[in-house]
This record gives C-alpha cells, structure tokens and sequence, in this order.
C-alpha cells in the first residue's frame, strides 16, 4: 500500500511525525498504525460497505461520521471503550460476534437459575480474515505501537490508538486479546482537554 501525502478529495491525512515509508505492506501499516494507509483501505472500501461491516458488530455510524476521518477514528461522539472491546473480541471468536454483556448467569440460594443470558452470535468476518488480522496484531505486540506488551510471557494480539488534533492528544488507548480475554484500557481527561498520552504508551503498561 502506497504511504505517502496524499489529498482524497480535498481531505489530507498526515502520519505521526510526518514520516512517510513509500509502500509498504498491510502488515506493517496495521502492527504500526500508519495513518495514509488506512485511509487509502477504507476509501478503496468504500464507506457504505464498512458501514454495513460496523453495524453487524454493533457499531452505529451517525452521518456526520461517514468520511474518509472514520478510519482514523475521526468521529463526532465515537464508541466507547465497551462497544470496542466487544468488537475485537470477534477476532479472539474466529469472526464471530456475541454483543458483549456484565452478566452470564444469575441463581438463588438454591441454585435455581433465575436469569441466564441468552447468546446472540453472529459470523461477521470468516474464520480466514480473522486468522491474518490475529497474526497481524501480534506482530504489533511483538514490535509494533504495542510493543510494551512483548514481555509478557505469552502470546496475544493488540492494537494502540492516540485522538486529538494538531494542537494535541486527547484519547489514548489499548485493546488486547487472547483466545480467552480481551482487554481494553483507555485514557484521556473527561472534559476532553488535551493530554500527552500515546495508546502505545502508558495504555499499554496498564493493560499488562
């Protein structure tokens, strides 16, 4: 993929730090969060097939977000941290949804069940796709914007994101996931003020 300035109908995306690597691979572009590429997927996607991609993992796009920015994060309200964790641990299921929930299973004193949640799976990526997108979020754990997490004595899959504007940062954060959880950490100030925090930084040393 072709990572170098580039102006998508009047929308112009930068990397951080302004570096550009000529072309690169997927593999690369997603285990380092390159900026140019991702944009040059989605515009090549196109936004109404990615629409349809999100809502089948519960992920709802109000119209002022449908732009070339969403594959940025460029949002006017964004997710918040329960809905992303929900959809990367589709990828930990093999591309199957279940809309993540705070309770399994509730009995009484006598063991009765009183409620037991119901699973509402659904396939949304093939067993295929999640494979190489698995294997490509544990090399950006292995030497990627996640590569805090290295030192862990196991292997996992993870994925950084930092928002802001060009005066400054305003959300970091970290999810990571194993076949048995998934971890989501997220830092910012709740008035949306500025902060110097990356997702590749003091998230991930969280998450661990």
């Amino acid at each position: 993929i072709a990572d170098e300035k580039t102006d998508f109908e009047g929308y112009s995306p930068s990397n951080y730090k302004d570096i550009y690597r000529g072309y690169i691979s997927a593999r690369q572009a997603l285990s380092e969060s390159v900026n140019v590429p991702a944009v040059r997927v989605l515009n090549a996607l196109g936004i109404e097939r990615s629409e349809e991609y999100l809502a089948k993992m519960g992920l709802r796009l109000r119209n002022e977000d449908k732009t070339l920015s969403l594959a940025l994060g460029g949002m006017s309200e964004g997710y918040t941290l329960r809905e992303l964790v929900g959809a990367y641990a589709l990828f930990a299921a093999e591309g199957v949804y279940t809309p993540p929930a705070f309770i399994s299973k509730i009995e009484d004193s006598d063991g009765i069940v009183i409620y037991e949640r119901s699973l509402q799976k659904r396939r949304v990526f093939s067993d295929d796709t999640a494979y190489i997108v698995n294997d490509i979020l544990k090399d950006a754990a292995r030497t990627g914007t996640a590569k805090k997490l290295a030192s862990l004595k196991f292997d996992l899959c993870a994925k950084t994101g930092t928002c802001g504007t060009e005066s400054g940062n305003t959300d970091a954060y970290t999810v990571c996931y194993t076949s048995a959880h998934t971890v989501g950490v997220w830092m910012g100030n709740a008035d949306n003020t500025k902060t110097d925090i990356t997702g590749g930084g003091l998230p991930c040393h969280y998450a661990m």
